[in-house]
């Protein structure tokens, strides 16, 4: 029997689930190589029917996991908590409950810092992890909305510490507060009044917003003068003008 073979004449002896769990069988002789080598290198969507309880809670255990990440798994909580059965919807809504006392504890330790709540480095923890939190539910809820003005009014004391000088990444992280409050107009005006960093960054910012005020002709012509700046520079296409350029 030679490579995959294995699993084509498999007799029904009992694998293992997880890459953990056979690399564990393979150390004590019990388990096949293959199937380490399947079950460590095959990606399955977190999201793909039917959803791996297991894979979710070795996820959600790592506690190093980026916020892009995290918003994928929230996605698939809040799919299983409404989910018909009971079991995995408790397991949605305790895996929600439970990212929301991280970043809690988050939270209350940046507000304990004794740095200060004038620190603009404990201003951008807290605004930024109150604008996370708001993602943990819909938003159209009570909470969302509850999260995402805690979150503006830490971000506006993170910008009157920080001035007209205010770093881009601050300025970015009050306008997306902004725009997911529906409040684009609002974001529109703290863009205008925020103008340093990076000039095309800065423009991407503002095509944003401009998309969310419905200003589509605004969003064309700021895309056009990324494209400027851009051929001045690398010379390299911004994929995102082509839409709206009709540049190839």
């Amino acid at each position: 029997m030679s490579g995959f073979d294995f699993f084509r004449k498999f007799s029904g002896t009992p694998l293992p689930r997880t890459p953990a769990a056979a690399f564990e069988a393979l150390q004590r002789g019990v388990g096949p190589s293959e199937a380490f080598v399947y079950l460590g290198t095959s990606v399955k969507p977190l999201n793909e029917e039917p959803i791996d309880l297991n894979e979710l809670s070795r996820v959600l255990a790592h506690s190093d996991q980026n916020f892009e990440t995290t918003v994928r798994l929230i996605d698939v909580f809040r799919k299983l908590s409404r989910a018909p059965d009971a079991e995995r919807a408790l397991f949605g809504s305790e895996s929600i409950s439970l990212l929301e006392a991280e970043y809690m504890r988050m939270v209350e330790s940046l507000k304990a810092e004794k740095r200060g709540l004038q620190d603009r480095g404990v201003l951008f923890g807290l605004t930024r992890a109150y604008f996370q939190l708001s993602f943990l539910y819909d938003r159209s809820s009570v909470l969302c909305k509850f999260y995402l003005k805690e979150a503006y009014g830490w971000g506006r004391k993170l910008l009157e510490a920080g001035g007209k000088d205010s770093p881009q990444e601050h300025v970015a992280l009050v306008v997306r507060i902004l725009e997911r409050l529906g409040l684009p107009a609002q974001a529109d005006t703290v863009l205008r009044k925020y103008r340093g960093g990076d000039q095309v960054d800065r423009l991407f910012l503002e095509a944003e917003t401009a998309f969310f005020l419905r200003d589509f002709k605004r969003v064309r012509r700021i895309l056009i003068q990324i494209q400027k700046i851009k051929a001045l520079g690398d010379g390299t296409l911004v994929p995102e003008t082509a839409y709206w350029t009709g540049m190839e």
